[in-house]
């Protein structure tokens, strides 16, 4: 199978990265600092639950390795392990204090177990499974047999001494990733690191304005009156209301560009594609899921061709 593990990091993001490496198509590790403290992201997948019996030798080697690698991150680190664990984790009394009291599934299994044992060793606990959620806000892994239902497979863990910095973990079903499994939305109370250097001169914003500032100077008198024939509001809704109408009617608003390619046909097939995605997440259905990987494939062939036409 093709594998591979990593990180998309933003760009405000980079100069506080500390260091990134991937020791194997499993596992990738990326480290970064904040404010006032550090921290190392394991990102791991591991093979499936078969595996222990299919390939146990194999299988006992990484999951051994996961902990060698948890085990050299700095001591001053605060630990983040995330990613694809192929293990439904119980509501077991006995993991109770590992794994909070929200696992989506009654009983663990063995990726689950070891998963457990990891955060025990390691002095991790489970967060993926710490904040209560509807059902279908906690489940990551749809089966491709759509009868035999969805699954908790995807977690995240962190450091016992800086438990209450993930606010929530939740499932965002709706979110195009075009994957069999939903992506995960994990909030955090991290303090970014401040870049900025005192040079003696003012930066400049190079960011465009929302709206066209350069007009401001001749429309003054305008956005008075304007907002003079507004009806008198004494709530802040209706003042913002006002403002915001006039600010458009008389500055204007600077519309996001798009790449230089981009035409009418390549947002027809996004949106076809986008609706082709939709249909099938209401109802996997065969047919659907068909329609939808034939509609993907007719849009990547749009924009391929758009572009090299562009260029």
């Amino acid at each position: 199978p093709h594998l591979g593990t990593g990180f998309i990091v933003n760009k405000k993001m980079i100069n506080s990265i500390l260091d990134f490496s991937s020791s194997c198509g499993r596992m990738s590790t990326l480290s970064f600092k904040s404010m006032n403290k550090a921290y190392t992201m394991v990102n791991f997948h591991a093979p499936t639950n078969e595996s222990n019996k299919k390939e146990a030798e194999s299988t006992d080697k990484l999951w051994e390795k996961l902990e060698e690698t948890l085990d050299k991150v700095p001591k001053h680190h605060s630990i983040i392990l995330l990613g694809d664990f192929n293990a439904q984790v119980g509501r077991e009394r006995k993991y109770n204090n590992i794994v909070g009291d929200y696992p989506a599934h009654k009983r663990t299994n063995k990726n689950g177990e070891r998963l457990i044992d990891v955060c025990k060793n390691c002095d991790l606990v489970l967060k993926s499974t710490s904040f209560k959620h509807l059902p279908r806000k906690a489940k990551t892994w749809k089966h491709p047999n759509p009868m035999l239902g969805e699954y908790q497979l995807d977690h995240v863990a962190i450091s016992k001494k800086s438990i209450r910095e993930i606010l929530n973990v939740k499932v965002l079903r709706n979110a195009n990733i075009d994957s069999d499994h939903y992506m995960s939305l994990v909030k955090m109370n991290i303090i970014p690191v401040n870049h900025k250097k005192n040079s003696g001169t003012p930066k400049k914003n190079n960011r465009p304005p929302k709206f066209d500032v350069n007009k401001l100077k001749d429309v003054g008198n305008k956005f008075t009156e304007t907002l003079h024939k507004k009806p008198n509001k004494t709530n802040w809704n209706g003042i913002k209301e006002a403002i915001v109408q006039t600010a458009t009617v008389t500055i204007q608003i600077n519309k996001k560009r798009k790449h230089p390619w981009w035409n009418e046909d390549c947002s027809t097939a996004i949106e076809m594609r986008s609706q082709a995605w939709k249909k099938w997440n209401n109802k996997k259905s065969p047919e659907n899921h068909e329609h939808f990987l034939k509609i993907r494939k007719e849009t990547s062939k749009v924009l391929k061709t758009t572009k090299r036409l562009f260029n």
